[in-house]
């Protein structure tokens, strides 16, 4: 009886990781952890982080200062910036303080919203920029094992204030009211997939041509 529950748990772990990826949802390699193990050590630093290794970089206050030079990494676990201090501890960017509103790791910059966090920026644009935001997602299975596949999901930014929104059709009618027939258009004849970045950048790059009104009080 045991083996029959033991082979059964098996095909239902197997069963739901098919679906994972059936679903689209794994977009990278997925882990498998089992009871009592800590992801950490499963899952390797370079598939736990952004960069392979802690990178140079700044700190961008909404004060408009720069920090000085640090070595950074987004940790995609904590889902937050972290760097190496002075004394060579590795300590996360104080997510409540205000103060923080952009980062810079290399060439990318991430922007920083109060409420959900950071998003790394794809496109450089202007006005409405697209936003990629990574985390890993966990899916427990009755045996009490977990598995973990990296999430990757889109995201809008407008400035002035600098606000994010969901990368779909409803933020770009929020965003461009004036222009929703324009968009409408555009989105049949192009049949926009809005998980796909390259199609996202395509239709960034006509929005940004409309012109942004007073999209949001």
């Amino acid at each position: 009886m045991k083996r029959r529950l033991l082979f059964g748990r098996q095909i239902l772990l197997l069963f739901a990781l098919l679906s994972l990826y059936g679903s689209g949802i794994c977009q990278d390699s997925a882990y498998l952890v089992q009871p009592g193990i800590h992801p950490v050590k499963v899952i390797p630093f370079t598939a736990r982080f952004q960069y392979p290794k802690f990178e140079m970089g700044f700190l961008y206050f909404s004060t408009g200062e720069k920090s000085d030079e640090f070595l950074l990494n987004y940790n995609l676990f904590a889902q937050q910036i972290q760097l190496i201090n002075a004394n060579g501890d590795t300590v996360g960017v104080d997510n409540k303080a205000s103060i923080v509103e952009f980062v810079q790791i290399q060439s990318d910059f991430y922007f920083r919203d109060l409420r959900q966090g950071y998003f790394l920026i794809l496109t450089n644009e202007e006005p409405l920029k697209l936003l990629k935001r990574t985390i890993w997602n966990e899916l427990v299975f009755p045996s009490g094992a977990s598995s973990f596949q990296k999430k990757h999901d889109f995201f809008l930014l407008v400035p002035r204030p600098n606000r994010v929104y969901p990368a779909d059709k409803s933020s770009l009618a929020k965003i461009f009211p004036n222009n929703k027939k324009a968009i409408k258009e555009y989105l049949s004849e192009h049949n926009i997939d809005f998980n796909s970045e390259s199609d996202l950048k395509q239709i960034i790059t006509f929005c940004n041509t409309l012109g942004m009104e007073e999209y949001h009080k």
